[in-house]
């Protein structure tokens, strides 16, 4: 990016903490939510991944509350890589919320860039057991939290 400044240093500041940390699994992914932020800053300090950080501001009137964001992308896809980076990110930066944004497999007549989707059940799929007739998926189903779904259904479509 050519608006980003780079920061290296031995170790974690307490200043590197953010209120939301975004996760992405492709560049592409990472690159578009860059482009909605300005002013990002590089940053790479030993023993964590690289982000970068920003400032989100309010454009409500009711709420002036400013957001300090970090964006990092997955070095490796599956699993446990993405668990063991998104604990990183979270012990070291200390996010309130964490997103895990991109295009997950999105269908392009249904959705357009920018929507927010969310999902009412997470399936996990990789457990699995091999028996002598096969291997046998162990799908583990997860109910999303309620106060998000909440949100999701009853938020205010933007009208920009």
């Amino acid at each position: 990016m050519s608006n980003a400044k780079i920061s290296q240093g031995d170790s974690v500041r307490t200043d590197d903490c953010v209120d939301v940390l975004i996760i992405t699994a492709l560049q592409e992914e990472r690159d578009a939510v860059m482009r909605q932020l300005v002013n990002c800053e590089k940053v790479q300090r030993a023993g964590m991944p690289t982000y970068y950080r920003s400032c989100l501001r309010s454009d409500s009137e009711s709420d002036r509350e400013n957001l300090l964001v970090a964006v990092t992308e997955l070095t490796t896809m599956g699993n446990s890589p993405a668990a063991a980076h998104t604990t990183q990110c979270i012990q070291c930066l200390g996010p309130q919320y964490v997103l895990m944004v991109g295009i997950a497999g999105g269908v392009k007549e249904k959705v357009q860039l920018g929507d927010v989707v969310v999902s009412s059940k997470i399936l996990y799929y990789e457990f699995a057991k091999e028996t002598t007739v096969g291997t046998e998926l162990r799908i583990d189903e997860r109910t999303a939290d309620s106060l998000l779904l909440d949100r999701a259904r009853n938020g205010e479509k933007d009208s920009h």
